[in-house]
């Protein structure tokens, strides 16, 4: 039934989609996409990507998972938005789906400079969501753009203009004990600008041992040191000292009590803490023909983690991390030719002091494990765009040196240092042609590469210390050919693209391990895909939103002991997703209502057991106002709003069939902003 309701929904919105008016112009978006590296406006882009603009949109969100933000754009998956232990899982073509925790295989970029470590990790609880101005998506491997681990490319950006100095106030409360609140604050001078930010969030979480408490501040300043250079200041520090994990559960467990926690998790009373800082800079100078840019950071994690399991349950993990990149880029023009050309160096290392002790029901035992992993990579990138008369192409080659090591600091079970290097080349090439102003047709081959991330090298089956060294890199090779569209009252987008992969990185459990998760490699597979998007508006009342993906993502020579997965699904990764939003704005109203299609995904590489197919709805609301010469804008929001019964993340190939982490039902929140 809820099946029909949702293609309802659909023919709908398609059925007026077909009735365009003819009469009514949008005006088209032309600011600059800079997730390319070399600026372009939208319509000269010769890949897939997406982008939201989340400025106003965002005053009626619960602000309290980045999931929020991305279920609107076409083309990325997530899961696992309420363990604030594990972080969001991200997935883009399937790229990212492995990961056990955090993020993997996908590049992210705030406020454009690296979030992503050299070696493919990515966390985001230490995201300012509550400042979001857009995101940026660069679907499909960038490699020859950004190196390792790109598989696709998310960039995030911030307030950075506001019209006049502010002061905003906000307090959001919701189910599960939920309570945020947030001050943010813009001034300028003559010549600067600079945007404060500070947060904080508690809540009980919806299942037993969920809970999570985080802090956050965040600083940004812009300086106009002449008309044609400017220098860029950020500062980000967050602090969570408390994000427990209630684990995955089986079926019967489930059946039994959602909300419960698995037993092993209470016993080992699992849960991590984090404090982590980042200070960047950067500068951009033009002179002439010549644009510089240049960016450099260094960022501190200090991470401790206890897992469901006695030996090396206990992580204490210090990470250093700091990245320089420079880039140039020439823009010629000459009659109805313009030829842009980058030349650019990335240069990123980290290293991770990590240590493993006894858990001991929750209280720290012996070392287990005592070791530095070391990840130094380095970048050399060339990009070239041409651009002639209706036809915009361009190519680009990148060479990375990436360099592992690992020192063993505990002598007693014998010394395991391990080094391993890594070299790719890194290429894409691709074409866009315009049928005319409104109508473009694309094409792009790329490849990218992913190595195994220092956690996993570090998670060794021969549990002696060092890497697995029999984990590879996994190397992928994309295809894509596109369309988009600009007519009066609707936006279109939709992507064909083939992706073959090889020594795919997959997780798996050990029964002589339990709790624990290692990694190997898959043999190959193929993904061929579908992503449609599209944006019409009715009048300036109404508008509607409609994101389709199709994913037939298998491998194809994945050869094990215990069974042959050749022709087998990948699995947490839904074959059909579906998201239609319809929002409502008037006289400073403004009402949302979405709801997602999420086909069934299969738990396992051996495709045994599926999580069903779900919809899941949302409303929200807010309306604003002036009083006194002050703007408040109260919200109010229902996630889940059909209850619907369903399981938010998907732990692959765990042992004894605990795949499964339970999502909250039909849950509120609602809040007030007050802006000066």
């Amino acid at each position: 039934m809820k099946q029909i309701l949702f293609i309802l929904l659909l023919f709908s919105v398609l059925k007026s989609i077909a009735q365009v008016n003819q009469a009514q112009v949008q005006p088209l978006d032309t600011v600059a996409l800079k997730v390319t590296r070399i600026d372009k406006n939208p319509d000269q882009v010769t890949a897939s990507f997406s982008r939201v603009r989340f400025r106003e949109s965002a005053l009626n969100q619960q602000q309290l998972s980045l999931q929020e933000y991305l279920n609107q754009l076409n083309g990325v998956f997530s899961l696992n938005a309420n363990n604030y232990a594990q972080d969001l899982r991200i997935s883009i073509r399937g790229f990212g789906a492995r990961s056990a925790f955090g993020i993997r295989g996908i590049k992210l970029v705030v406020d454009g400079i690296p979030e992503t470590t050299p070696d493919g990790q990515g966390q985001i609880d230490n995201l300012p969501l509550g400042i979001i101005d857009n995101i940026a998506v660069l679907r499909g491997s960038s490699s020859a753009l950004y190196g390792n681990a790109s598989g696709g490319v998310i960039s995030v950006n911030t307030i950075d203009d506001f019209k006049k100095d502010f002061v905003e106030i906000g307090l959001t409360a919701g189910s599960y004990n939920m309570l945020q609140s947030q001050v943010t604050a813009g001034f300028k001078t003559e010549a600067s600008r600079y945007v404060i930010h500070a947060n904080q969030i508690t809540t009980d979480g919806y299942r037993d041992q969920s809970g999570f408490e985080n802090y956050l501040f965040n600083y940004r300043s812009f300086h106009d040191l002449s008309k044609n250079t400017q220098l860029n200041f950020q500062l980000n520090y967050a602090n969570s000292p408390e994000a427990e994990d209630p684990g995955s559960l089986n079926a019967e467990a489930i059946s039994t009590d959602r909300r419960q926690a698995r037993d092993r998790n209470l016993l080992f009373e699992t849960q991590e803490a984090v404090q982590q800082v980042k200070l960047g800079t950067s500068l951009e100078h033009q002179r002439g023909n010549w644009n510089f840019n240049g960016y450099g950071f260094y960022s501190y994690r200090d991470f401790e983690a206890r897992l469901p399991f006695e030996f090396g349950g206990a992580i204490d993990l210090n990470r250093n991390y700091f990245g320089v990149g420079v880039n140039t880029t020439r823009v010629s023009k000459k009659e109805h030719l313009s030829f842009k050309q980058q030349l650019g160096i990335d240069y990123g290392y980290q290293n991770d002091a990590r240590r493993r002790f006894e858990n001991l029901e929750g209280e720290r035992g012996t070392v287990t494990l005592d070791q530095n992993e070391r990840f130094s990579g380095l970048g050399f990138f060339y990009l070239q765009d041409y651009e002639w008369k209706k036809w915009t192409v361009n190519a680009g080659v990148r060479y990375d040196i990436n360099v592992l090591s690992v020192s063993d600091e505990f002598e007693s079970d014998g010394i395991n240092n391990d080094d391993i290097t890594i070299n790719q080349f890194s290429l894409n090439a691709g074409a866009a042609y315009k049928l005319n102003d409104k109508n473009q047709l694309y094409a792009t081959v790329s490849n990218s590469y992913e190595t195994p991330v220092l956690s996993e090298l570090s998670a060794n089956p021969e549990d002696d210390g060092g890497f697995n060294q029999n984990l590879e890199a996994q190397q992928a090779l994309n295809f894509e050919i596109g369309y988009r569209g600009k007519y009066e009252k609707l936006n279109l987008n939709s992507t064909l693209f083939y992706t073959f992969t090889t020594d795919d990185i997959v997780p798996f459990e050990l029964q002589d391990f339990p709790d624990r998760t290692f990694f190997r490699n898959a043999g190959s597979s193929e993904r061929l895909g579908t992503e449609i998007a599209a944006q019409y508006r009715f009048n300036p009342t109404w508008s509607a939103g409609l994101t389709y993906n199709f994913s037939y993502f298998t491998y194809q020579d994945y050869e094990l002991p215990n069974g042959d997965f050749s022709g087998n699904n990948l699995p947490a990764i839904p074959r059909h997703l579906a998201q239609l939003m319809i929002t409502y704005t008037k006289n400073s109203f403004n009402i949302t209502m979405s709801a997602q299609y999420r086909d069934q995904m299969f738990t396992n590489d051996a495709n045994s057991t599926v999580e069903p197919e779900v919809i899941i709805g949302q409303l929200r609301g807010s309306y604003k106002f002036q009083l006194s010469g002050v703007s408040l804008t109260p919200f109010a929001g229902i996630n889940n709003l059909f209850d619907q019964k369903y399981n938010d993340n998907i732990r692959i190939n765990a042992f004894g069939g605990r795949y499964f982490e339970p999502a909250p039902g039909f849950n509120t929140y609602a809040g007030l902003r007050v802006r000066f």
